[in-house]
């Protein structure tokens, strides 16, 4: 199968809209990128940080790069794992 970019994952996702809540939320979507998701979220309102939040714009850029690589992360397994459970109903008929 071949790789899913970060553009194509987003414009995939965006065309169903509700496949990464399906993704998020369904028991046969693969844990690790939800788990990543999730704890880049409790990362991004926690108050330990690796650059402090005091140190304005430079403490905000590290937990909006590490949310972001998070959520477009998810996006790509998203859109892989929508297209996987698709690919038996097309198959099929």
């Amino acid at each position: 199968m071949p790789r899913i970019g970060r553009r194509s994952a987003v414009l995939a996702v965006a065309r169903r809209p509700g496949a990464l809540a399906r993704f998020l939320f369904a028991a046969d979507a693969p844990v690790f990128p939800r788990l990543v998701l999730l704890l880049s979220l409790v990362y991004l309102v926690s108050p330990v940080d690796l650059i402090p939040d005091v140190i304005p714009f430079v403490g905000w850029l590290d937990d909006l790069g590490i949310v972001s690589l998070a959520f477009f992360g998810a996006l790509r397994a998203a859109a892989k794992w929508d297209e996987e459970r698709e690919a038996p109903a097309l198959s099929a008929g």
